[in-house]
């Protein structure tokens, strides 16, 4: 399992903004991602499997994002690109990676990933 908090940047636009932080209160990681639109969001400590890009683990991984960060009506689509990103590793990751967080990105990256683990 991989934490948020220590998410590897991947050398992209994405990321050229996140760094990690350490909760004092209660010992739990958080991110610090800036968005394309310059938004500063600090996302809470998640634990979903890297998914690396294999097929026979797509089902696994799209049922537990969906669940917990996609469907989540509480989280912007600029959180959520953010979580996706640090789930993500391998061709799964290089398949997305080049894209800035914004809203209208993290709908393209989700049709990307559906396209090719379906």
């Amino acid at each position: 399992m991989r934490f948020l908090s220590t998410a590897q940047n991947t050398g992209s636009t994405v990321n050229s903004e996140r760094r990690s932080e350490t909760d004092n209160t209660e010992n739990k990681g958080t991110v610090i991602v800036k968005s394309s639109e310059g938004i500063v969001m600090s996302l809470p400590h998640l634990e979903i499997e890297t998914f690396y890009g294999e097929f026979c683990k797509w089902l696994d991984f799209h049922n537990h994002f969906e669940t917990t960060i996609h469907g989540n009506g509480d989280l912007r689509k600029t959180e959520k690109f953010a979580y996706l990103i640090s789930f993500l590793g391998g061709n799964a990751l290089s398949s997305i990676s080049g894209f800035p967080i914004s809203d209208q990105n993290y709908n393209f990256s989700i049709e990307i990933l559906l396209w090719k683990n379906c």
